[in-house]
């Protein structure tokens, strides 16, 4: 059942973003997503309201619907760190932020969180 909720939850993140995106899988249920030609954070906050609206309908897993929380953290270029280990630690420190504010939920790095994570 884990393997075909990680497939779904696979297909349902990168419905919510464009063919030129990028969507992988980081390790037990954490994924990252990759956005490219960005506009500016409006577009990185559209994108994730879209996946947080994706996860309010069930998964259906053989006979069983199951309910899943999703807690994202985003993270932006160059603004956050200028390369990925450094930008991955600033969303993951926003994701962090988004659990504590009740999962279901996205956060923005910002320096609220914390002093900009360093290399």
């Amino acid at each position: 059942m884990g393997d075909l909720l990680l497939k779904q939850v696979a297909h349902r993140l990168t419905a919510c973003i464009r063919a030129s995106d990028t969507v992988g899988r980081l390790g037990g249920d954490e994924f990252g997503i990759l956005l490219g030609s960005l506009h500016g954070p409006s577009d990185a906050n559209l994108v994730a309201q879209k996946i947080v609206q994706s996860f309010s309908k069930p998964f259906r897993l053989d006979a069983h619907e199951r309910h899943v929380t999703i807690s994202v953290g985003v993270s932006l270029y160059p603004t956050d760190g200028q390369d990925e280990d450094i930008l991955m630690k600033a969303a993951d420190s926003a994701m962090y932020r988004a659990k504590q504010a009740g999962r279901n939920n996205f956060h923005f790095f910002t320096g609220e969180i914390g002093a900009r994570p360093t290399s």
